[in-house]
């Protein structure tokens, strides 16, 4: 692939992170009078925005506990884009159309995510545990 994809993809990547950042902190706010609890939840996932934006990458068997937790933020993404897609047919208000297009870049986000975390642990378990001979007997 050409080096102008790559600086296109990233500068989109980083461009949706920090949007689904920022409107994911403002519908935690605008949420936490009503449940506290799903506040957090979304400031867990604004979190994780905010790693991606920042490119910190986990290492060793913190990998697995990543995986897990793209999963809850890819659900959290789908649950966030379904909920806007329900009231923007209603209201057609553009905190809805917010809502749907942070749940958008919450879900790509983490499954690319989910994407490169598996990748490299295949690659860990392919190269490291079955070249070493972990996994025979003899």
């Amino acid at each position: 692939m050409p080096l102008f994809y790559h600086v296109q993809l990233r500068a989109f990547r980083v461009a949706g992170n920090a949007l689904a950042f920022t409107a994911l902190i403002f519908i935690a706010a605008s949420v936490w009078p009503a449940s506290p609890l799903l506040a957090m939840l979304l400031a867990l996932v604004a979190y994780d925005q905010l790693e991606d934006l920042l490119g910190v990458e986990p290492s060793g068997r913190l990998r697995y506990l990543d995986i897990g937790y793209e999963l809850l933020c890819a659900a959290v993404g789908a649950v966030l884009a379904l909920f806007g897609l329900t009231y923007f047919n209603y209201f057609y208000a553009p905190f809805h159309l917010a809502v749907l297009l942070t749940g958008l870049a919450v879900v790509a986000a983490s499954l690319y995510d989910l994407y490169q975390d598996v990748k490299v642990v295949l690659a860990v378990v392919e190269r490291g545990v079955l070249g070493q001979g972990y996994w025979e007997r003899g």
